[in-house]
């Protein structure tokens, strides 16, 4: 699906309403039907956009493989909003260490106070890891630390790999390879190769935008034109946040918005001697 221009004078929904009416008036078409996978999926109707989905590759054989990477996705996804919601865990991509426990309980914790107290222990702890940016425009942006500017996630990269929704610390990561985005499903998961520090290389997606109630939200969130920070709890006078729409990482030099980013590189991250003088 041509996506220039197509929500500039129409909403997600107008656009999802006209391909329905395309599908009941052709419904053998295997095209129209993956492109109605895209559109709900925007929505966060995961159940009818897989749906759509299989039945595009039933029609199209062809189209299987990359049917069975994109109902993965789903899964994975539905995953990550449980986790969000503190009804799961994310699995850890790399070593586990004493501070992801701490992020991970400060979700699943329903006392705002405790679970602020998690996070404070969680970012004490953490390596901050240095490294470059590169953007999609060939800027090289060189930064000491970078963070998911969602308080909820810190120095942590997700990551998703055949249906597993994971995290992967960035002191785990030699690099991230961001695969162009050209199409809708696009603006929710870009493809991606990861290569960890010890030199294994994974093929997988990372989300593009925070997990969130998208059937509600406004479409310039769903589309990843905008992002916005909310306090993590109300009423609190901390400085954490969960971000609305396109992710964006934050380091010592700025904002960086995930759909500019083309690679990241990390510096190895200095073991400090346990002796110092």
């Amino acid at each position: 699906m041509n996506t220039a221009g197509i929500f500039k004078t129409n909403s997600i929904q107008d656009v999802i309403e006209q391909t329905k009416d395309k599908v009941r008036k052709n419904p053998g078409s295997a095209d129209l039907r993956a492109n109605l996978f895209q559109l709900l999926s925007l929505k966060g109707d995961w159940t009818k956009a897989v749906d759509s989905l299989k039945l595009s590759a039933e029609m199209n054989s062809q189209a299987q493989p990359v049917a069975m990477l994109y109902v993965a996705a789903v899964n994975a996804e539905v995953d990550r909003q449980n986790v969000f919601k503190g009804n799961g865990r994310p699995s850890i991509f790399g070593d586990a260490d004493e501070w992801m426990g701490y992020l991970i309980t400060s979700i699943e914790e329903q006392d705002p106070a405790k679970s602020e107290e998690l996070l404070d222990q969680a970012m004490e702890l953490a390596p901050e890891v240095s490294g470059t940016i590169t953007t999609r425009n060939g800027e090289e942006i060189k930064f000491e630390w970078l963070a998911d500017g969602d308080s909820r996630l810190g120095p942590m990269l997700e990551f998703l790999n055949n249906g597993q929704y994971g995290w992967v610390p960035f002191n785990e990561i030699q690099s991230l390879r961001i695969i162009e985005p050209s199409g809708i499903s696009d603006l929710i998961w870009s493809q991606a190769e990861l290569v960890l520090s010890n030199g294994r290389s994974i093929v997988g997606m990372v989300p593009n935008r925070y997990p969130g109630d998208y059937a509600n939200l406004e479409d310039s969130f769903n589309l990843g034109h905008r992002t916005e920070w909310q306090p993590l709890y109300e009423n609190s006078e901390s400085e954490f946040y969960k971000g609305v729409g396109q992710k964006t990482y934050m380091s010592d030099v700025g904002d960086h918005p995930i759909l500019e980013i083309e690679t990241i590189k990390f510096n190895p991250v200095q073991v400090q001697d346990s002796e110092e003088a």
